[in-house]
């Protein structure tokens, strides 16, 4: 921790740059000194079929480093980064790093998808104290993949990181504005292959709590909360609120529909579909009844992490 005790987390992501400015207390929570957010998605494909980074992708990144460093400074602090699967699957992954380091001087460390998913799990035990000393699910739905973590007192289970993405998918099954049925089929089919690769051996860790965050989910909070005006005990989020909200979601053919919808974000509106078939495919494969959602997630993961050290 620097000598003025804030500290900056930046999380680079398929969907999304997130920057948290926080301070740690001494009841060992954080405390949110500001937060910042800007939709860039740095995923795209080449004519072979891999994953590239966009050299004007990479341009705009600089860009928004910068404006992120400026507000860092402000809080007389500088910022830790890390970047997801965007970045890791990117064949041009080191030109990327190599850019934003000598136009910021930062130093982006790139995360497997077994590390994000501990700092997922170790934000969320700090969100919700009480379910320190349980057994429980975290799962996490970000642009390029979903982390599932089974863990009890820091003791990890299971963590794993599948390819299973709101941007992912919405780049793969809808490209067309209008939500066709077909593509929905084959997206339904694509979550299941990958879901089945775990989802026996979590079922069987009898875990007694399910939590939820990023994107997605705290999407379909805030649409059960603006749209249906659910007062949510424990902001806790059940199977059947998932299906009510997918059969709304699904109901609009297109995007200019689905912005009608409150609590649906206007940079969200073009990839939730894909976010919400993942999520509600998870609710069916792990035979999920209900999971409370967190606000915490990677970064303020990262923000433990940096004041253990």
């Amino acid at each position: 921790m620097n000598r003025f005790n804030n500290v900056a987390a930046l999380d680079i992501g398929t969907n999304s740059f997130h920057l948290i400015i926080a301070s740690i207390g001494d009841d060992n929570k954080i405390h949110i000194l500001d937060r910042k957010r800007e939709v860039l998605r740095l995923s795209s494909k080449n004519l072979n079929g891999e994953t590239v980074i966009k050299l004007r992708q990479i341009t705009s990144a600089v860009v928004l480093i910068k404006k992120f460093q400026r507000l860092a400074k402000i809080y007389n602090t500088e910022i830790t980064a890390v970047a997801t699967s965007a970045v890791r699957e990117a064949i041009n992954k080191n030109e990327f790093l190599e850019i934003v380091k000598k136009n910021t001087g930062i130093k982006v460390k790139i995360i497997q998808g077994k590390v994000e998913a501990e700092l997922i799990y170790n934000a969320v035990v700090n969100y919700f104290d009480e379910l320190a000393n349980q057994k429980i699910l975290c799962i996490d739905i970000g642009g390029g993949s979903t982390e599932f973590i089974v863990a009890k007192k820091n003791k990890i289970f299971i963590a794993e990181s599948l390819k299973l993405g709101a941007v992912r998918f919405a780049k793969e099954y809808f490209t067309n504005p209008i939500l066709a049925k077909n593509n929905i089929s084959l997206c339904e089919l694509h979550i299941e292959k990958e879901l089945k690769k775990i989802s026996e051996a979590v079922i069987n860790e009898k875990f007694v709590e399910v939590t939820g965050s990023s994107g997605t989910i705290q999407t379909v909070r805030s649409i059960l909360k603006e749209f249906y005006k659910i007062n949510l005990v424990e902001d806790r989020i059940t199977k059947e609120d998932v299906e009510m909200v997918f059969d709304l979601v699904m109901s609009k053919k297109d995007i200019e529909e689905r912005l009608q919808i409150p609590g649906l974000e206007f940079k969200r509106a073009d990839i939730f579909p894909a976010g919400i078939l993942i999520l509600k495919k998870i609710f069916d494969l792990l035979e999920l009844k209900s999971m409370r959602v967190s606000d915490y997630a990677l970064r303020e993961g990262i923000i433990y992490e940096m004041c253990k050290k």
